[in-house]
């Protein structure tokens, strides 16, 4: 097997998906009635040419040219600008979202196995949709219609990206000692802090990143049920959709990593002017039980990147063994 070929193993994913999970019982409940074993078979046949011609080529090419910070701006390789165009364009982005989302309200079993592919094709670039799928599904569920349609579309869409912002210099595992704080004025709040680590956190590859923020507002009590999560979009959103100013968020580098160098690892500053706005997602003093939604589904995501990370090494390392013998 040339490095070139991005080995998948078809057999092992239909066995899971089909054999063990019995996937076409789903399509028994009003929620998936729309779904067929032909169809699922045709998307996961898509997944693996869209993986194999498209996103596999990107792998180490972009790995090579790594995102690229100056001045406060993200450039990442220009080869995957057009893999997420198709990637979006595709639906892949909304592939288990619901109807109303305009997606194709797949199940999440199906979207896992087409993860499995996707991801194995180039870890560092499934970063991106990962993230912003993970943040439109928030937003669609504890957002109200306004921000559903503004937001969480959009995300679906892939016209915009979106983080999740959670870790702080001072703040990692003991989430409870964010200092990000959010000042009301209005229907808006306010956000001053630095939050690290931001997966994607600044990027090119859209016109704008939807960040989700955890931070503390006055007089909330000390630990994690002082935490609030706001939408605090890159650029501010205006009333009729537009794109309007810079909204303050600033990032000040990206990380120096071992792999994974297409994906951007960044330190973001919310507020250095004091003119950072964000919109309250729920209710004050829901934010990390509402994160935890989008956690949880990180959690898997990043699971399916160890996963498929070792199950390509295993494919190649047993195809090499075949030769040797």
């Amino acid at each position: 097997m040339s490095l070139d070929s991005f080995p998948i193993d078809e057999q092992d994913i239909r066995f899971v998906l089909f054999d063990q999970l019995h996937v076409e019982r789903l399509f028994e409940y009003e929620a998936f009635e729309h779904v067929s074993l032909e169809e699922t078979e045709m998307v996961l046949n898509e997944a693996q040419r869209f993986a194999k011609n498209d996103i596999w080529p990107t792998n180490a090419v972009a790995d090579r040219e790594g995102c690229i910070f100056s001045s406060g701006e993200v450039k990442v390789p220009e080869c995957l600008h057009k893999v997420f165009r198709i990637y979006a364009d595709n639906g892949w982005i909304s592939l288990t979202a619901p109807e109303e989302m305009d997606g194709a309200a797949m199940p999440s079993s199906l979207g896992v196995a087409v993860g499995e592919i996707l991801t194995g094709a180039n870890i560092a670039f499934s970063t991106f949709p990962g993230l912003t799928r993970g943040a439109a599904r928030l937003i669609a569920r504890f957002g109200d219609d306004g921000m559903r349609q503004t937001f969480a579309k959009r995300l679906y869409s892939g016209e915009w990206a979106g983080t999740m912002c959670l870790t702080e210099p001072q703040a990692g595992s003991a989430v409870g000692d964010i200092a990000t704080t959010a000042v009301q004025k209005g229907d808006e709040y306010f956000l001053t802090g630095n939050k690290l680590f931001i997966t994607a956190g600044e990027h090119d590859l859209t016109p704008n990143i939807i960040h989700l923020v955890l931070a503390k507002t006055p007089g909330a009590p000390k630990g994690i049920k002082g935490l609030s999560l706001f939408i605090v979009p890159k650029l501010w959103v205006e009333p009729d959709g537009t794109l309007g100013a810079p909204n303050d968020v600033t990032c000040t580098g990206i990380e120096e990593k071992m792999g994974i160098h297409a994906a951007c690892t960044c330190a973001l500053t919310f507020g250095a002017s004091e003119r950072c706005r964000g919109l309250l997602l729920g209710n004050e003093g829901e934010g990390i039980k509402i994160m935890f939604h989008l956690m949880n589904e990180a959690r898997i995501g990043t699971g399916l990147q160890g996963f498929t990370a070792a199950a390509v090494a295993y494919l190649y390392a047993l195809d090499y063994a075949k030769e040797r013998i």
